[in-house]
């Protein structure tokens, strides 16, 4: 799009503003966003989420947002299974959550988005210390690690004051043995705590969690909470196969590659569950399913790596820690003599496939050849049926009286039918009536039994005849000019749908448009709208759409000038805003449509209007070099720069209308010459470039 400095000439984009008030009455604008950050209107809204734009590069962006949300309180994190994103984020503050989502803007580098969304679902809400870094954290578990310059003694007494304040309190080692007998706790810590606590009252919804605080290095301490070992489950079932292999039910996520029957199979696991009890489970359920664990498996504090077979391939299982999940990666691979035996099997099973179809298709075509021949010869036999001609028939020719399935589209100019007679039959219908209707036949190549092609002519009207024998009937397929009737503009043969496109009404299903405005710089408001746009459908379904649709918003149609005709209309209308002009036309198939609406008053603020009767043309120069225009008989001069700010007068020229001719010139290049035409009340930007004259209609 070419802009014009003094006339900003934008595509105006329809939105709404979004919606404040989050769900469960969280204000989602109050959550902080860099100084310069602006509400992007064009999402439809969202009581829990918002977008803003934001004139930086998304890294940049990033670090502003971050700082913003930081500094009103606002905590980083990310959960145990995520890895660590630049584009997306996750915030807590106290009990309150939000998602975080970057991206660029209109694909420039140096705009960007910015999306808040609420998070609602915090169930397991774990206070932060205030200067924690590096926090992985989980909402529904709870799982918490992060780190922190409190000294261990400093971090016990934050959580426990903090777990206290929502309901939870330490569970001595004695409770916890009696509760679990068969636990062996390992309170030892190395430079450090581990505490037990309970929610009192919510056993059965809320297992206990184990808080381990250790000493790290540089004077920080290491916060992990997490529900302990004894706690989670210790048996693990099957919740389904992956790619033919075992999948546990407790998981935090899961996927796989590849069938049951793949060479290779991969299936992947983040199960919610103590190692020893995960490597249990598929030592179980491997073995189930016919795999035998080899010697050499290997459980260390890095993780679990073992190896099973079967006749005809090998699976390697591979465990380790991540967080308070295990991750699990168990590959399945055939052998290359398994692999070599299921391609042979393989290819003699599409062999003995291809060759049955073969037997199959040829005794159907040789069922269908005889029914063919039987055919030809009962219609050979047949004798010419004397068909009539339809009474009062929808199409510009006659049809017989027993055709059936009649399609017709005049503006394509097609017809197709069928009819129980013979295709000789209908052939001789056609020869002898269009014969009486003043047509001239051209035989065609085929003539009969079963296929007829005939051509007929009759001025400049042409008719393509294809009559042919289809399942016992004669198909009949008609096309050309003589079939072709104009569209009633009047007639409303679809009711269109309407939607909103910047600001006037379409109908859903158009396939191009090119909505404009133009303004001055600094003003909201538009003086002239443009919409022009292609809809498949015919011209009166969419000057009926129109008519109803502007009726609707208080656009009154004007008799003066109005065309109404099969291939073109043309109707002025008076908007709130200003005079409007609807002009709709046949382009092929479809309809084009164009609406322009002109606002005199803001175009009058913009030196934009001209006089009553009359047409105007306003010169600028965006180029480097010094030019002259010279048009209807006059030469302007037109220097460099012209029109950063509101055009001066003397580059405005007040013309009757009609076509002119205007010659550019530039020192140092070739004289160029246009032609312009200029009609009443419209006002066209002439703008100098590199490459010329750029014609840009303001009014």
């Amino acid at each position: 799009m070419r802009d014009f400095s003094a006339l900003a000439v934008v595509i105006m984009l329809a939105g709404s503003p979004v919606a404040a008030l989050a769900q469960s009455g969280f204000d989602i604008t109050s959550v902080p966003r860099p100084d310069g950050a602006e509400v992007v209107t064009e999402r439809s809204p969202s009581l829990g989420s918002i977008t803003y734009a934001y004139p930086a590069s998304v890294p940049n962006t990033t670090a502003a947002t971050d700082k913003s949300l930081r500094a009103q309180g606002w905590m980083p994190y990310r959960t145990p299974e995520q890895e660590p994103s630049s584009a997306r984020g996750r915030y807590k503050n106290g009990r309150l959550g939000i998602y975080v989502h970057y991206t660029m803007l209109d694909g420039k580098a140096d705009r960007s988005k910015i999306y808040y969304s609420h998070n609602n679902s915090i169930p397991a809400n774990v206070p932060f210390p205030e200067d924690a870094a590096e926090i992985v954290y989980d909402e529904n578990r709870p799982y918490l690690r992060c780190v922190t310059s409190l000294s261990v003694e400093a971090a016990l007494e934050f959580f426990n004051k903090g777990l206290a304040a929502d309901g939870w309190s330490q569970l001595a080692p004695s409770a916890v043995e009696a509760r679990w007998p068969n636990t062996k706790l390992n309170d030892a810590v190395e430079n450090g705590r581990r505490v037990y606590f309970n929610r009192d009252g919510r056993e059965s919804r809320q297992p206990p969690v184990m808080l381990t605080l250790q000493r790290g290095a540089g004077d920080t301490t290491v916060v992990d909470l997490r529900v302990p070992p004894f706690a989670l489950p210790q048996d693990l079932t099957n919740a389904r196969d992956s790619a033919g292999l075992p999948s546990p039910d407790k998981i935090k996520q899961a996927g796989s590659t590849g069938s049951a029957d793949s060479v290779r199979r991969e299936a992947t696991a983040l199960v919610i569950a103590d190692m020893p009890v995960v490597l249990a489970f598929y030592r179980r359920e491997m073995t189930l399913r016919g795999w035998t664990e080899q010697a050499g498996t290997t459980i260390n504090d890095s993780g679990v790596k073992a190896t099973f077979t079967q006749p005809d391939g090998a699976a390697v299982l591979e465990m380790r820690q991540r967080y308070d999940l295990v991750s699990v990666r168990i590959v399945a691979q055939l052998t290359e003599a398994a692999v070599a035996t299921r391609a042979k099997a393989k290819k003699e099973a599409d062999a003995q496939w291809m060759n049955n179809a073969l037997k199959q298709a040829q005794e159907l075509t040789a069922a269908s050849e005889a029914k063919r021949r039987a055919q030809v010869a009962e219609a050979a036999a047949a004798p010419v049926e004397s068909l009539r001609a339809m009474a009062n028939p929808s199409t510009p020719i006659p049809l017989p009286e027993n055709a059936d399935e009649v399609k017709f589209d005049g503006n394509e100019g097609k017809l197709d039918f069928t009819s129980p007679s013979t295709p000789k039959s209908v052939a001789t219908f056609y020869r002898e009536t269009l014969k009486s209707l003043g047509w001239k036949e051209d035989r065609g190549v085929i003539n009969g039994p079963t296929m007829y092609s005939m051509e007929f002519a009759k001025g400049k009207q042409e008719l393509d005849f294809t009559v042919m024998l289809f399942s016992g009937k004669a198909k009949v397929s008609v096309s050309g000019t003589g079939l072709q009737q104009p569209a009633d503009p009047t007639k409303e043969t679809v009711k269109l749908e309407a939607e909103e496109a910047q600001g006037f009404p379409v109908p859903k299903n158009y396939t191009l448009s090119s909505p404009g405005t133009v303004t001055m710089t600094g003003s909201k408001t538009a003086f002239r709208r443009e919409f022009t746009g292609k809809v498949p459908a015919d011209i009166g379904s969419v000057l009926a759409f129109y008519r109803r649709e502007l009726g609707k918003r208080t656009w009154k149609e004007q008799a003066d000038g109005a065309v109404v005709k099969p291939d073109n209309v043309v109707l002025a209308f008076a908007a709130p805003e200003g005079p409007a002009l609807l002009k709709l036309s046949r382009d092929d198939r479809e309809t084009a449509i164009s609406i322009v609406v002109k606002n005199p008053a803001e175009a009058a603020k913009a030196d934009a209007l001209p006089p009553a009767g009359m047409g105007r043309i306003v010169l600028g120069n965006l180029g480097d070099a010094n030019a002259s225009v010279t048009i209807n008989q006059k030469t302007i001069k037109v220097p460099p720069g012209v029109g950063k700010d509101r055009p001066p007068k003397e580059l405005m020229l007040d013309l009757k209308p009609g076509k002119y001719r205007y010659v550019l010139k530039i020192q140092g290049k070739r004289d160029q010459s246009e032609e312009i035409t200029l009609a009443a009340d419209d006002t066209w930007a002439l703008l100098i470039g590199p490459g010329g004259i750029l014609p840009l209609q303001m009014y």
